[in-house]
């Protein structure tokens, strides 16, 4: 995919990504980017299932280095995609839908619930590197822009099965065995 837009999003992000304030930066280019959701939304085109797509949608790589990953990422609706980290910040931007985001803790060698919001169009959400979340598209398809202050391809990064929350390594075939239909929760 390459839309002027999201190539100057992503120089942006190139650019601060080794600054002194890279989450500030990258999350003020974000709010910039999608504060006309509906326009962003007409210049993105929209997924095409196939080859690369899953249960859970479709991710579009951007950008990736050993500093900085982008993606495009389409939710499909009514799926609980399953708790993971990314042991890297992110910041997170929806330009339509509704993002579900579901929060956990690690609490004593387990896996807690603690809280949650949804992300609309035009909002932003930055996460830490401690962060442990997982997303649900609430009401229909979302789409958003996911930045990773790293080459999130090359973490050991974990998964929880969503109803033990056993901690695995994250692949990208036990991810989409950890999908659930039946959309938030």
């Amino acid at each position: 995919m390459s839309t002027n837009v999201l190539d100057e999003f992503v120089a942006t992000c190139r650019a601060v990504v080794m600054g002194e304030h890279p989450i500030v930066e990258i999350t003020r280019a974000m709010e910039q980017l999608v504060a006309k959701p509906s326009v962003l939304a007409a210049q993105i085109p929209e997924p095409v299932m196939g080859l690369s797509s899953s249960v859970a949608g479709s991710d579009e790589i951007l950008f990736e280095d050993e500093s900085l990953t982008v993606f495009v990422v389409h939710s499909a609706p009514d799926i609980q995609q399953p708790p993971h980290d990314h042991l890297i910040s992110a910041v997170i931007g929806v330009y339509e839908g509704i993002e579900e985001q579901r929060y956990f803790r690690r609490e004593g060698g387990s896996l807690v619930r603690s809280g949650g919001a949804d992300i609309g169009p035009g909002e932003v959400l930055a996460l830490g590197p401690r962060a442990v979340h997982a997303i649900s598209a609430n009401g229909g398809w979302c789409r958003a822009v996911h930045v990773y202050l790293g080459a999130l391809s090359s973490i050991d990064r974990s998964l929880f099965d969503p109803e033990t929350f056993d901690e695995k390594p994250m692949t990208s075939e036990r991810y989409e065995k950890f999908c659930r239909r039946g959309g938030s929760s």
